[in-house]
């Protein structure tokens, strides 16, 4: 087992939810004798932070999970989605997805919702002409999904992965560059999109739940909420924008 580092980017002010999920997690990792670092970033770019953090895993032949200060998670959320990350590499799954990739999982992600309206799940698949991304759903309860692309909030990122994508920053000479946000859809799908490519696994347990922390905690129920209303309803929203939802999923069996 690779060790871990467990990263945070701090853009502004840290809530307190935050800090309790944060600290419960990290002592029930202690507790199991997890081998982990915690590493953070303080007001810097997002794109920067996560790059500073990854280029840190890198040079210490790490794993990494990211966990976003504006979230709220069970002390468990790292556990449950290394041992997901684990089993999508022990078994053979290749039949079922009609292609193989090496190793089969490079990006692993809990489920998280974003924060705006309709409250879309974050995970993305390429629209048929790869230029632009589409929120996938619906899911079955407990799917693993395969995707395009995940959030970073709650993810964890294979040492192998971030080595395969790797490059010299164009912009700071002190860090690696894996995350950018060139195509404007965000770092994080850009780095995701940039490992598929390089044959590395994306994919969501959609049956490990995290919240994210506005005003409120935003998760599944205001995700589901939204959808049933009959006038802003987030299916008949993506049907007007004929949104697509062309994917390959796994049984979580």
């Amino acid at each position: 087992m690779r060790p871990l580092i467990l990263a945070t980017p701090h853009i502004g002010a840290i809530q307190a939810p935050f800090v309790k999920s944060f600290v419960d997690m990290v002592q029930k990792m202690a507790a199991d004798g997890i081998d982990f670092t915690v590493e953070h970033t303080y007001r810097e770019n997002i794109t920067f932070a996560r790059n500073r953090l990854a280029t840190i895993a890198l040079r210490k032949k790490s794993n990494i999970f990211f966990v976003d200060d504006d979230m709220v998670f069970d002390p468990d959320l790292y556990e449950k989605v290394y041992d997901r990350f684990e089993q999508l590499n022990s078994y053979n799954i290749h039949e079922k997805l009609e292609k193989e990739v090496k190793p089969l999982a490079g990006i692993v992600g809990a489920l998280t919702f974003i924060r705006s309206e309709p409250h879309w799940p974050s995970m993305f698949n390429h629209t048929t002409d790869g230029e632009k991304f589409n929120p996938i759903v619906p899911w079955e309860p407990g799917e693993i999904v395969k995707c395009t692309a995940v959030g970073m909030a709650a993810t964890l990122v294979s040492y192998e992965a971030m080595r395969a994508v790797a490059t010299k920053s164009e912009i700071r000479n002190d860090i690696f560059g894996l995350f950018d946000n060139f195509n404007g859809w965000g770092e994080d799908v850009r780095f995701c999109t940039r490992a598929g490519n390089m044959g590395y696994g994306v994919f969501v347990d959609t049956g490990i739940l995290v919240k994210h922390l506005v005003t409120k905690e935003i998760g599944y129920g205001d995700f589901a909420a939204f959808q049933q209303d009959s006038n802003r309803g987030a299916i008949k929203f993506m049907e007007q924008k004929k949104y697509e939802n062309k994917r390959k999923t796994v049984s979580a069996a």
